[in-house]
Formats: C-alpha cells, sequence, structure tokens
C-alpha cells in the first residue's frame, strides 16, 4: 500500500512468479512486486533486474508466528487458499508445509533474514529494513531508501 500511495505500481501476492522470471508479463507491467513469492525469487529477480531495491519488512518472530497462525488457521480457509494449487505451492517451497508448525516457521523466519543479510552484506544501499513493530514513522526512511521526495497520497 506504501508503494501506490507513493506512485509506484505495484502489485501484492504475485503467485504469476511461479511460471518463471523470464518473459513473464506481470513482471513487466509493475514497478513492485510485494508479498508471496517474491522472497522465494529475491536473488533471480535482482539478477534479472540489476539496480533493484529491496525493502525487507519485519517484525518480532513471536508476532510474525502468530499472524501466520492465524493466516494458516482461519485464512487460508476464508479467502480459499485450500482450494488453490498456486497457494499450496508457494507455502509447501517456503515453508515445506501447507500446515503451521511453529518449529518449522520459526526456522523459516531465522533462515531467511540471515540469508537476506548475507546476500545484502555489501550492497546495503540495496537494501531497507522496515520494522513494523516501531511506533514510528517510516515514510522518511522509505522516501529516502528510494531516493525521491514524495509524501503519501490519500
Amino acid at each position: 500500500m506504501a508503494l501506490l500511495q507513493l506512485g509506484y505500481k505495484s502489485k501484492h501476492f504475485v503467485p504469476e512468479l511461479l511460471q518463471g522470471l523470464e518473459n513473464n508479463p506481470v513482471i513487466e507491467c509493475f514497478d513492485a512486486l510485494s508479498d508471496n513469492p517474491v522472497p522465494l525469487f529475491y536473488k533471480e529477480l535482482d539478477l534479472c533486474y540489476p539496480n533493484s531495491k529491496f525493502i525487507l519488512t519485519t517484525r518480532p518472530l513471536e508476532a510474525w508466528l502468530k499472524s501466520c497462525e492465524w493466516m494458516f488457521t482461519h485464512k487460508r480457509k476464508a479467502w480459499g487458499f485450500d482450494t488453490r494449487a498456486d497457494v499450496r505451492q508457494i507455502h509447501e517451497r517456503w515453508y515445506g508445509s501447507n500446515f503451521f508448525e511453529k518449529s518449522v516457521f520459526t526456522e523459516v523466519y531465522f533462515k531467511h533474514h540471515a540469508e537476506v543479510d548475507a546476500y545484502f552484506e555489501h550492497r546495503k544501499k540495496d537494501i531497507l529494513r522496515l520494522d513494523l513493530s516501531q511506533d514510528k514513522d517510516h515514510w522518511e526512511a522509505l522516501t529516502h531508501f528510494l531516493e525521491i521526495e514524495a509524501k503519501p497520497t490519500q
């Protein structure tokens, strides 16, 4: 939502990435992609689109686990995730399961953050970590990172 408000053509939840990155029309139609399965492909996207910028939104482990548990027990049925092959494929690849298991999700959480840190270790200007649990205005950090002088639109 923040990227849309800043004027970027952005797509949230991009299962079309499962079809491959090469000649993928969805990628070419947007300035920014977010949510699953983007984390599965950030390295490949980085190679295909040099000079791209990446934003890793974070929150404390327990808050993230609580959100995942809710999603996998309530949201998945309400949103039809149980019947969508693409969603099942994303969850299988990302978490190794289509069901919430705290120990597995905890491992994925730490592994992903460590891999992102290692990947961008020498490219700090290409990654922004936004801790969403912090009660502060993230617009300044976001616009500075994106090198734009913009205010969010309403």
